[in-house]
């Protein structure tokens, strides 16, 4: 089995000190600032402040770091120096490692300025996003983290010092070794490239410097390059320079291996700027803003995540206008997202409108910060509708309602179980997902005794989940006996299935114990006759139907109807007698409306519904035609209004279990200026107003 051996890719933020210090993003279009001028950070040293980092210009006037300020600033008067803020640069590595995670689950945070990725495991999944090279690879970490404002140099090999060495210790932007080339690549180096150690690993520095001294004497003796160093016998550098120069002729053939150190990005999520001088205007702010939240979602991309909540925190500068004593509190701002979303365009779309009109004065620093992240639910475009862009520009409209509204004005309404009208619905949040999510397809809804003569007809056996009843209303009398065979066939019998009344046209497939009988609209039923009666020795049981013999009765001893009932899941009981009638149910059962039958249209609804019942005095009667010249009159609100008709009448009660039943009727007036107003009566006869008709 093949064994691929891992590629890594160093990446060195060789400006850091200086953009934590001065700031890596401009309240303007280009580069900050400070980039074009000569400035520098210092820490503190036993014998004074010395220059831990200088800019570009700086250097060409020839400021080096290690420089003492005073000699610093002797070579150029106007060198612009901060302190050196190590706590910020650890914050600004950790973030632009958090953004290259997207490159590789395999990252390793080296400080104080140096980031290290392996990209071999991540291959297929670069691939698939067209970054099919080492080459294209480096360049698109090299372009996102330029896109963060820092500047970058970066190295390929197969083991991390080497490229380390490239990457930190070289001027070269971008450099690629190939497998297997570590050695060959560093030979022309000078031998101080391989003088280093990291913080974590000689926190006290010794090993660093046993390093140095083997470099020194290694020039005594003419070696200056790498190549010199491997030159030389390898069990003699062991000997005369012990475990440091093992550790430098390691380096130098590249054959130094280690684990990366995972990187674990803490659960806050902050990006901030200082802005100097401060800013006023809206455009330069809207920029500022557009930087942050950019670098937000980068971060929240790379760990596949979408913040719930977004704060804003606004640092006012001082203004020499405003009394003494008075400092301006940092302002804060909350964005109401409608769903969790990580986009930088909507963020910057919701702020935008509120931003000017919500800061005091000039803003000296600007935080972003996302709370709560949940997991992103991303979805694909499709290539036939715009839904995720209608999605995308309903989720800005309700942030942007929210904002300007208030959460609480910004709500879905939810129905109540409940027949009181101000009751029947609530306010929840308005879920942008579920006012998208495509309604449910509705099928007929077939009875289950339709589905059973179906599958029957087709030849296939099935299993009634309930108990069915058919009913037949037969036109016969006690002293004409009926012939099974011949009685459906001959004379027309009434079927009465689930309260629907048809017409049997004949019979087909008689058996012994399984009949065939269709109706008037050629449905078909399957009938079994397995029943026995004490009664009767056709087969069949015959109940007498009292409530359709009863006028029969009266004219004639013998019944003009019969019913003949028939359970179709299979034998009576044994032990049950029979009997010619049933107790009723109780509570009865409700009959299921038939979704082949139309539904009746719901009475007329007002749009416009009253938070409470407004008492009214209604004059002349609740009839829809008052006596011969009376008029109804409408006393609302102080307006004396003339009735021109009632109608729409319905009523409505319930919730008799609780403390506030309720029973209404309800009904509809129309007043003479075109109004109309939804008024109930109540049981005590006092009218309300509820509603008004658009």
């Amino acid at each position: 089995m093949d064994t691929v051996t891992p590629r890594y890719v160093v990446v060195h933020l060789f400006e850091l000190p200086l953009e934590a210090a001065f700031g890596v993003l401009s309240p303007r279009k280009g580069p900050p600032s400070w980039r074009k001028k000569a400035v520098g950070v210092e820490v503190p040293d036993r014998r004074g402040a010395r220059l831990a980092a200088v800019s570009s210009a700086a250097k060409k006037k020839g400021v080096v770091s290690g420089m003492s300020r005073v000699e610093a600033k002797a070579r150029i008067p106007g060198l612009e120096i901060l302190p050196r803020d190590q706590a910020a640069e650890a914050r600004m590595l950790e973030a632009t490692a958090e953004v290259l995670l997207s490159f590789s689950s395999m990252v390793e945070v080296g400080f104080p300025d140096r980031i290290t990725l392996e990209i071999d495991r991540s291959r297929e999944v670069l691939e698939r996003r067209g970054l099919s090279t080492e080459a294209e690879i480096v360049e698109a970490i090299g372009s996102r983290v330029t896109e963060l404002g820092h500047r970058v140099r970066a190295a390929v090999a197969d083991d991390v010092d080497t490229a380390r060495t490239w990457a930190v210790c070289t001027p070269v932007e971008l450099k690629i070794i190939g497998p297997g080339e570590s050695a060959t690549s560093l030979a022309s180096l000078p031998l101080s490239s391989l003088v280093w150690t990291d913080a974590v690993d000689d926190p006290e520095g010794r090993v660093l410097e046993r390093l140095r001294s083997v470099q020194s004497s290694l020039r005594v003796l003419g070696a200056e390059t790498v190549r010199h160093l491997v030159s030389l016998p390898p069990d003699q550098v062991k000997s005369r320079f012990g475990d440091a120069g093992v550790l430098l002729l390691d380096r130098a053939l590249g054959r130094r291996r280690r684990p990366l150190l995972s990187f674990l990005p803490k659960e806050t999520l902050l990006e901030a700027i200082e802005l100097d001088p401060a800013v006023e205007e809206l455009s330069p702010m809207v920029f500022v803003l557009k930087r942050l939240f950019d670098r937000l979602e980068a971060r929240l991309s790379a760990r596949g995540s979408a913040a719930n909540r977004v704060e804003l925190r606004f640092s006012i500068a001082p203004d020499p206008d405003r009394p003494v004593g008075m400092p301006v509190s940092p302002v804060r701002l909350e964005l109401p997202l409608a769903r969790p979303t990580r986009s930088a365009s909507i963020l910057l779309r919701i702020c935008r409108e509120i931003v000017s009109a919500s800061l005091p004065g000039a803003v000296s620093r600007v935080e972003v910060e996302a709370r709560s992240p949940v997991l992103y639910a991303g979805a694909q475009l499709d290539l036939f509708t715009r839904r995720a862009k209608d999605v995308e520009r309903v989720e800005e409209l309700v942030a942007r309602l929210s904002m300007m509204l208030g959460e609480q004005s910004v709500f879905a309404a939810e129905l109540v179980d409940t027949h009181r009208p101000e009751s029947a619905w609530r306010a929840r949040p308005f879920l942008v997902d579920l006012a998208f999510s495509e309604p449910a397809v509705l099928e007929p809804v077939r009875s289950s005794r339709e589905t059973v003569l179906e599958t029957q007809r087709k030849g296939r056996s099935t299993t009634l989940p309930e108990v069915a009843r058919v009913s037949v209303l037969a036109l016969a009398t006690e002293n004409r006996p009926i012939d099974r065979r011949q009685s459906l066939a001959s004379e027309q019998r009434q079927w009465i299935v689930d309260g629907r009344q048809d017409t049997v046209s004949g019979v087909s497939a008689y058996s012994e114990r399984q009949g065939s009988e269709s109706d008037s609209d050629g449905r078909e039923w399957i009938v079994d006759r397995r029943q026995r009666s004490e009664s009767n020795s056709d087969g069949r049981e015959w109940i007498i139907d009292r409530r359709r013999s009863s006028e029969s009765e009266s004219q004639s001893e013998s019944p003009s109807s019969l019913v003949e009932k028939t359970r179709l899941d299979g034998e009576r009981p044994s032990g049950q007698p029979s009997t010619a009638s049933e107790p009723p149910k109780w509570p009865k059962p409700v009959k299921k409306e038939l979704a082949t039958e139309p539904r009746q249209p719901l009475p007329s609804r007002p749009l416009l519904l009253l938070n409470e019942p407004e008492p009214v005095e209604f004059l002349g009667g609740r009839d829809n035609s008052p006596p011969p010249g009376a008029r109804r009159i409408l006393l609302w609100r102080n307006e004396r209004l003339l009735v021109k008709d009632v109608e729409s009448r319905e009523s409505l009660e319930g919730e008799w279990w609780t403390n506030e039943p309720f029973q209404r009727e309800y009904v509809t007036v129309t007043v003479e200026d075109g109004r109309r107003f939804w008024l109930f009566f109540d049981q005590n006869g006092d009218v309300f107003v509820h509603g008004l008709f658009d």
